[in-house]
Order: structure tokens, then sequence, then C-alpha cells
């Protein structure tokens, strides 16, 4: 018999404030005793072939790295099936300085133990993208976008944190921030993420200051969260648990993602950018989080095709 567990499915942009976020509402939920564990989807990076890639700046000149199919998908896909069933599972850790997976000294990758537990917080830029297209839909779930009012507010966050020194930061010029940005990062934000951040159950605002993360306004949107938490859990109480009817398949998925942008250069001000503004702007705001999905009239029109952009092709 699978487990009656509840997925929290925590995504954004890279540096717009999810890791801090999941870390705070783990931190809550631990605080009522709640049986909660969570998971990174950056420690489900393939890591670097190094015979491949000797140069750590030639691997991520590879626009592949930054797509959803640089993921090893299957194995999630096993492990959050793993979990639902009972079952304990061991997750490695990537370290982004080398994109390796952290080893001991004799080599041997160190495993971190994930137990089977009532909440499975995951986080990560896909982590929406990944839960529309491979997590059943009679898997309890709480999908939640951490976005900022500028998207120019979450591209200086990640110049912050991208040229910080190891072991805090990624160790980057401020010139290789910028083309990652306009080359991979930008567009894969717009083409997976920001397109499955419409029907959020909670929308998280951070525009990267103190207040957000100190006791402030992420503490409205971690209650809102934990409140759609609770709303589950109650009617799983009374609703008997129906069994997934597909195992999760990555194969599919990954077939169509293929179709990846290269290494195509987006304009400094992208279209899609006026998308995200136009949400935001027309959602109704509750404290940091937006609580109500965008309208498709709500939404400006494409360059050159002059319609609506409906909610699920706004990318």
């Amino acid at each position: 018999m699978e487990h009656k567990m509840i997925f929290v499915m925590i995504a954004g942009a890279s540096a717009s404030g999810k890791t801090a976020f999941s870390q705070r509402l783990l931190e809550r939920l631990q605080q009522d005793s709640r049986s909660c564990q969570m998971i990174s989807m950056d420690n489900y990076y393939k890591e670097r072939d190094v015979l491949k890639y000797p140069d750590i700046d030639l691997f991520r000149q590879d626009p592949q790295v930054y797509a959803p199919t640089h993921l090893c998908l299957q194995q999630l896909c096993d492990d959050l099936t793993a979990l639902a069933q009972g079952q304990s599972i061991y997750q490695k850790t990537l370290i982004f300085a080398t994109n390796r997976y952290q080893r001991d000294a004799s080599g041997e990758l160190i495993l971190e133990k994930i137990d089977p537990s009532d909440i499975i917080i995951m986080e990560g830029v896909f982590a929406q993208h990944f839960a529309d297209a491979y997590l059943p839909a009679e898997y309890p779930r709480v999908s939640v976008n951490v976005a900022s009012s500028s998207y120019l507010n979450i591209i200086k966050a990640r110049l912050e944190r991208d040229t910080a020194p190891l072991p805090i930061g990624r160790a980057l010029t401020r010139q290789q921030v910028r083309a990652n940005e306009r080359q991979f990062v930008g567009p894969v934000f717009f083409q997976y993420t920001a397109k499955h951040a419409t029907g959020s159950d909670v929308y998280i605002l951070n525009d990267h200051s103190n207040d957000n993360l100190e006791g402030g306004l992420f503490e409205e949107g971690i209650e809102a969260v934990v409140d759609k938490i609770n709303e589950i859990q109650q009617a799983l109480e009374s609703t008997p648990y129906l069994p997934k009817k597909n195992p999760l398949d990555a194969r599919q998925m990954a077939k169509a993602s293929h179709a990846m942008l290269h290494a195509q250069r987006a304009p400094k001000r992208h279209h899609q950018h006026d998308i995200i503004e136009a949400m935001q702007k027309r959602s109704k705001i509750v404290g940091p989080f937006f609580k109500s999905p965008v309208m498709e009239d709500d939404l400006p029109p494409q360059p050159d095709q002059g319609k609506s952009i409906q909610n699920d092709t706004i990318i």
C-alpha cells in the first residue's frame, strides 16, 4: 500500500529564493513535529564527464546542461515512487563548483538517507514542470512558485550569489554570469519555469529584502503553504487514497525536451518579462503571495501574433 504522502513542489528562477523558502518551510513543519523531508532537484543533475569536459568553463558553455534533459529524471521518478510506497531512498549531493557528486577521501559517493514522510518538499528550477509532466494526478501535492516583482531583481541576486567565492558562491565572473543569463538561464526559465507557474496554489513574492527572509513576508507565504497542506491532509483522512495507475516514466518527456534552445541569445528585454509582470499585476495579492491564477485575457499578446497567450502556452 502506498503512503499518503503530500508533495510540496517549490519552483522559481535560479536565485529566486526558493531554497531559502524551502528550508524555512521545512523548519516550520518540523517545529510542529510534522513528519517532513526535503529533496533538492539540484542533486539529480548529471555530473560533469571529466573526460569530455576537463574544463569546467567549457562544460558550462554547453546549452544542454541547463535543460531538464540534463537531470537524472528517471532516477528522480523512481525515488519519488519508492517514497510513496514507504521505502527509503539515498540521495547524492552535487557540488556546483565542480559539477561533480560529493565523495569521501576514498572516492566513494556520500549518500544522504531520506525516509518516507507525511510531507516531502521538493525544490528546484523545474519542480513544477516535473510535477505537471511526471507526477501522477492522484499524488497529493501543493504547487508553490517563488517569484519577484521584477526579473531584474533575480538577475541581480544571481550576480551576487554566483560571483561570490567558493564555497559560498560559484566563483564566476560578472561577465560569465551575464553571458549565461542571456544564452541559457533566461531562455530556460521562460520555457520551463515561468510556463508552469500559472495555476500555482501559492505564489511567493520575494524581492530579496531582509524583511522577506527574516520573519517578515516569507513567513506569511509559509503559513499559506501550511494551510494548504492541512487542507489536503484533512481530505486524505476522510477519503480513500487512490493507488497510482501508471509508474512514473521520464522517457516520454525527455524525448520531447530535445527541442531545447541551444545557444540562441535572448534580447535584453525578453517579451516574456512583460508576461510575468502582467501575471503579477493582475493576480490577487495577499501579503507576499498570489492566490488566484492569471486569466487568459490578462496576458499581453506575443510579438507578431496579436493573440492572447493561453495559460498552457505562455512559453
